[in-house]
């Protein structure tokens, strides 16, 4: 049973009328990700860099559950958990029919995946460096603690540009996978959808 009247009833019911209201949305993770990502890309620093590529994968990761989700309904959940995120995306364009096999867009998506990889399971790196300079030189960054020490392998791919691909990589395939979909579906990743259902306080809702 659904508690819904109509519009009209709404409009003339007076002010005191006692009723029930029920409210409900589709909540998918990959909206407050996205924006998480977008916002850390206005920071200069290494560790917004990071924040927005981490941000990225993980929304394109939850992109492609809500997107599982809607095309293949109780199979997605059986499936899901034995599939790397690039392995749902496969999944997804050939049952959405996108062809993605050497397409910039989805090659650039599987490099953010890899990063993604590597930041989550990184390892400890020895970083050694040699410079030449006077002594002044160096006992001058020394006590004036600027020496310069070499960046990591990690550390040199956590760049504004990696973090802005990173972002561009999800939005681009967003779009692709909205374009893809048909009315209600595209609706529901396009946005967080709600509904509210409106009855007087009298109606008995089923024990279900």
């Amino acid at each position: 049973m659904k508690m819904v009247v109509s519009r009209d009833w709404i409009d003339n019911a007076p002010d005191d009328t006692q009723v029930k209201v029920r409210t409900s949305r589709y909540f998918s993770a990959h909206h407050m990700m996205s924006e998480a990502a977008r916002e850390a890309l206005e920071g200069a620093s290494e560790q917004s860099a990071l924040t927005a590529i981490i941000m990225s994968a993980m929304a394109a990761e939850a992109l492609a559950n809500a997107v599982g989700g809607l095309i293949l309904g109780d199979v997605w959940k059986d499936i899901e958990k034995n599939l790397s995120p690039w392995g749902k995306y496969r999944l997804i364009c050939r049952e959405l029919k996108i062809p993605c096999k050497g397409v910039v867009d989805w090659e650039r998506l599987k490099r953010l995946f890899t990063l993604r990889n590597e930041i989550a399971h990184a390892k400890p790196e020895r970083v050694e460096s040699t410079l030449e300079m006077t002594m002044g030189e160096h006992k001058a960054s020394w006590l004036g603690d600027i020496t310069i020490f070499g960046a990591s392998k990690l550390e040199k791919k956590l760049t504004k540009e990696m973090a802005r691909e990173a972002v561009e990589a999800f939005e681009r395939i967003w779009d692709i996978l909205v374009a893809a979909l048909d009315g209600g579906n595209k609706s529901v990743i396009d946005g967080d959808c709600a509904w509210i259902d409106v009855a007087p306080a009298d109606v008995i809702s089923p024990s279900s």
